[in-house]
């Protein structure tokens, strides 16, 4: 959904090959060595602002010779492989002798902790005390030495970087567990463009272990499988291969025959909606096809409009338009199939962007998502449809920061018997960001739901309801910060009564890693805002009526990769609420072009 924020991306060509002299294997017979004196590593000061030189001169070299050098060593674990990274002279900081803490009887999950060390060790012992980190693993199923701080010298002699240190797979006892922490490394040119790291210092290292298997993958098993043609999959790749397609569909759980068990609706926008009905002896039977493939939107909501019991399903897709007018779709339930409601879900919407090129080789109009809300306080739920992209965005107007030529998000009104109204414009919802999902709830602690936006391309929305129903656009703050914003959950996460936000972005490392070299060069607000594209997730603690502090980074929740969606759910059986996001969408056929 969105390019790599950093501007600088083209820079990042190719990376000068790694090699070097052969190091001598550790001597076992050797005296024990002195340990080297006291030292601290130091962030080079000036530093080289060339990216394309930061990057290719050394970051390349580094994260695959240094980096992926040592995850092959510790997988095979040869001392001889990881001893000739380092230098003569090398000295380094590991961690300490982990915490044991009891298992508590049921619990999911346990977590210890390797503090960090304050004595330094040479080459040799660095070797012995690394590998000791994964001589319980059975098999290294991940390893990850990766820059997310990095400066090199102007006279490229010497380079510092902090690195995401991740060490994952199961345990000789059968236990999951990853391990996670912080190095910060530091790197000397070695011969033939490599390096070799001269410093090492560990935070402290933290460990998650699964005790117990809580969740296995068994839909084939239950009859949870969507059969599709190779023509179809070999379709669906060349959109997501052109960048015309990135979300293809979702997933609801609702009681649809009403016989107190979930059933399951699956869509894939343009192909079909499909349902899974529980047997209630732990299968499914599957239904495809429920609506016309064309009425398949990105995104579906099931919820009784009308007040009489039953679900409709409205569509994020627009089934036609004609004289100023497009269309939702819109279904309603008669028995056990889903009826077309004559029309449609109706809006103002010029219609030239739906007759002009190729249909087929993007969507002309995208909206992402709907929710669903009584604005007007009549008993019955409006519609808020969140307007993303049309046939005039990503044009001369477009900019990655601050975009403004989106599809505007609408506000559409219920009058009744599957009648809507659109009163955007009239109830203070104006602008055209690219909105990807939204949610009302009570922001300011007035009695009355504000409404809150994920914009991608730029910063967030809040819009704060007046009362009735009317809506103005609250001032900037931390909470409409931009930082291409996908997911939001409002759930009360701390369990102190009130309502937390969590907002999922994406966490860039190459972000965290380029956009310091351009301190003091970039305007400062443009520099702040690129620092917080990369920065992750949000998570938003109330502090009081319209007062928030944003904790992510310090309660462990930044970090979670190109996210895009979230729940607060009790995935452990504790009493509270848990955070699961996922992060990740499509993998281009081409390992040279970016997924998402």
């Amino acid at each position: 959904m969105r390019p790599n924020l950093l501007i600088v991306g083209a820079l990042l060509a190719g990376c000068a090959p790694s090699g070097g002299p052969p190091a001598r294997p550790p001597d076992a017979t050797a005296a024990p060595p002195v340990a080297p004196a006291p030292w601290s590593i130091a962030w080079p000061d000036p530093f080289e602002r060339d990216m394309a030189a930061s990057e290719t001169v050394a970051l390349g070299p580094i994260y695959k010779g240094l980096g992926k050098g040592a995850c092959a060593a510790l997988r095979a674990n040869d001392p001889v492989a990881l001893r000739a990274l380092l230098t003569d002279d090398f000295a380094g900081r590991l961690v300490g002798a982990p915490n044991e803490p009891s298992p508590t009887p049921g619990e999911a999950v346990q977590v210890r902790a390797w503090p960090a060390a304050s004595d330094a060790l040479d080459a040799d012992a660095f070797v012995r005390a690394t590998l000791a980190l994964t001589e319980d693993f059975s098999s290294l199923e991940r390893c990850k030495f990766k820059p997310f701080r990095f400066k090199m010298s102007p006279t490229h002699d010497r380079a510092v970087a902090d690195l995401h240190v991740v060490l994952a797979g199961p345990r000789t006892d059968g236990a999951p567990a990853t391990r996670r922490g912080t190095w910060t490394l530091e790197a000397v040119p070695a011969a033939n463009g490599a390096w070799r790291a001269r410093r090492v210092e560990s935070s402290a290292l933290e460990e998650v272990v699964g005790l117990a298997p809580r969740f296995g993958d068994v839909a084939a098993e239950v009859g949870l499988v969507m059969p599709t043609a190779s023509l179809s999959n070999e379709n669906v790749q060349g959109h997501i291969d052109t960048r015309t397609r990135e979300s293809i569909g979702g997933l609801a759980v609702v009681d649809w025959d009403r016989d107190d068990r979930d059933d399951l609706l699956v869509w894939h926008r343009g192909r079909s909606l499909t349902l899974f009905r529980n047997d209630g002896r732990g299968g499914f039977e599957r239904r495809a096809d429920l609506i016309p493939p064309a009425a398949v939107g990105y995104h579906l909501l099931v919820v009784d409009l009308d007040g009489d019991g039953r679900e409709e399903v409205v569509s994020t897709a627009i089934l036609g338009c004609d004289d100023g007018v497009a269309r939702f779709a819109l279904f309603t339930r008669k028995g056990d199939a889903l009826v077309p409601v004559p029309g449609g879900l109706p809006f103002p919407r010029a219609c030239d962007d739906f007759r002009t090129g190729d249909l087929g080789a993007a969507d002309p109009v995208v909206f992402q998502h709907l929710v669903a809300q009584d604005v007007d306080r009549d008993g019955d739920l409006d519609l808020y449809a969140c307007g993303y992209q049309n046939r005039g965005s990503r044009r001369e107007r477009f900019n990655l920061y601050d975009a403004q030529d989106g599809e505007p998000d609408r506000l559409l009104i219920n009058q009744g018997h599957l009648r809507f109204a659109d009163e955007t414009d009239a109830r203070g919802l104006t602008g055209s960001r690219w909105s990807y999902v939204a949610t009302f709830f009570d922001e300011d602690d007035d009695g009355d739901d504000d409404l809150y936006v994920a914009n991608d391309y730029g910063p967030n929305s809040l819009y704060l309801n007046d009362g009735a129903g009317r809506f103005a656009l609250a001032p900037p703050s931390p909470l409409t910060a931009n930082s291409e914003s996908m997911g939001l959950t409002v759930a009360d996460l701390d369990e102190d009564g009130d309502l937390d936000l969590y907002v999922s972005n994406m966490y860039s490392t190459a972000g965290n890693r380029i956009v310091p070299l351009a301190e003091g060069v970039l305007d400062p607000e443009t520099y702040r805002t690129l620092l917080a594209s990369a920065a992750g997730n949000w998570l938003f603690r109330r502090d009081g009526p319209g007062a928030y502090t944003e904790v992510a980074a310090e309660t462990g929740v930044a970090e979670a990769g190109w996210a895009w969606g979230q729940a607060a759910v009790d995935l452990d059986d504790d009493g509270d609420r848990d955070l699961y996001v996922v992060n990740g969408m499509t993998s281009n056929s081409s390992d040279k072009e970016h997924d998402y």
